[in-house]
């Protein structure tokens, strides 16, 4: 699943229920709006590994940050040499098979 969410946090019950109805196994989320002040803890869905890359500190404004949830059992990883990039809002992931 991919969605757009412009801020994320405030989405959270709406994004659980979706999945748990659909039962994606990955999801890819762009507009999180995250920062640093949002922990883990309360973007996390039951059964999913989160991976985010959030916006930068004083860039608020400006939207940005993207997150994967990846079903837990997929075994997944994040590609720091893609991720760390010159594509700032990005965000990589291995899944191994």
């Amino acid at each position: 699943m991919y969605t757009n969410a412009c801020s994320l946090s405030g989405k959270m019950d709406e994004l659980r229920s979706l999945i748990y109805t659909d039962n994606f196994d990955i999801l890819a989320i762009t507009e999180t709006w995250a920062n640093e002040e949002i922990t883990d803890a309360e973007l996390a869905l039951d059964g999913y590994v989160l991976f985010r890359n959030d916006r930068k500190k004083g860039d608020y404004t400006k939207g940005g940050g993207v997150a994967l949830y990846m079903k837990d059992i997929l075994r997944s990883r994040v590609c720091y040499k893609l991720t760390n990039s010159t594509f700032e809002h990005s965000i990589w992931c291995y899944i191994n098979f």
